[in-house]
């Protein structure tokens, strides 16, 4: 990947957020599972990308009720 497209592509993503207001993040959930002495452990990590606006208020991909991107 050229890093110069790269860093730009992300310059062009900033202008965007700040356009609309809205800023994209990242948020996960951890799967736990306990093993044989009932000790909780990490057994897995989901990631998803988190839309916020300034007030706090926050959507993912999934409150868009959509089944492909490629449908946007």
């Amino acid at each position: 990947m050229n890093k110069e497209k790269l860093k730009e592509f992300i310059r062009e993503l900033n202008r965007l957020q700040e356009k609309h207001g809205i800023y994209i993040s990242a948020g996960y959930d951890e799967m736990i599972d306990y093993n044989w002495d009932e000790e909780p452990y990490v057994s897995g990590v989901q990631s998803y990308l988190v839309f916020s606006d300034k007030e706090g208020n926050e959507k993912t991909l999934d409150d868009l009720d959509i089944d492909d991107l490629a449908d946007i």
